[in-house]
């Protein structure tokens, strides 16, 4: 589970190394850091079933925009 820098780190691990866990708790990610990098990066291979849960909070159109375009990204 994480939230704020901590969800970032979720998504990173969830792209990098998904074998790690098998449930995921996203929550207010930064994903705007870095110029949105990880959301312009293909995860590699998620392996096996995972549960992944991504949610934020009314913390304006920046982090509302970047959580859904994650959702959209995994959901595909």
């Amino acid at each position: 589970m994480g939230q704020s820098l901590g969800g970032l780190l979720a998504v990173e691990i969830l792209f990098t190394q998904s074998h790690m866990f098998d449930n995921y708790l996203i929550v207010s990610p930064s994903l705007w850091w870095d110029d949105e990098r990880w959301l312009s990066t293909e995860p590699n291979e998620i392996e096996g079933s995972k549960n992944i849960y991504i949610a934020v909070g009314k913390e304006g159109d920046v982090m509302e925009r970047v959580a859904q375009s994650l959702y959209e990204k995994l959901d595909a």
